[in-house]
């Protein structure tokens, strides 16, 4: 038990650095802080489910090429999927499951 704890401690210590750099990487996005699975809306977990589960290729991808167009491939991104201005990015960490953005 002692064991699993400590390593549950070093795990959170070394996602609170991680979950630190993640929101300032994201260019063009606004960060509104992290949430827990408990607090996002019940169909998140049921699509992320589903798409875990898939094991088809992207509907979309951004190019190697477009250094400086970030910004601009993620605002048609959100507008052709119509995700809406805030939305969830799931970031694969234990602790800092999902980050609020716009």
């Amino acid at each position: 038990m002692a064991g699993s704890e400590l390593r549950l401690k070093l795990q959170r210590r070394r996602e609170e650095g991680q979950a630190s750099t993640i929101s300032e990487s994201l260019s063009g996005v606004r960060s509104f802080g992290y949430v827990q699975d408990d607090e996002m809306p019940d169909w998140v977990g049921l699509k992320v489910a589903e798409w875990l589960r898939s094991e088809s290729l992207p509907d979309s991808r951004i190019d190697d090429e477009v250094d400086g167009q970030v910004d601009q491939w993620i605002e048609k991104f959100s507008m052709d999927s119509k995700m809406g201005k805030r939305f969830y990015c799931r970031t694969g960490l234990l602790f800092f499951p999902g980050l609020t953005a716009k």
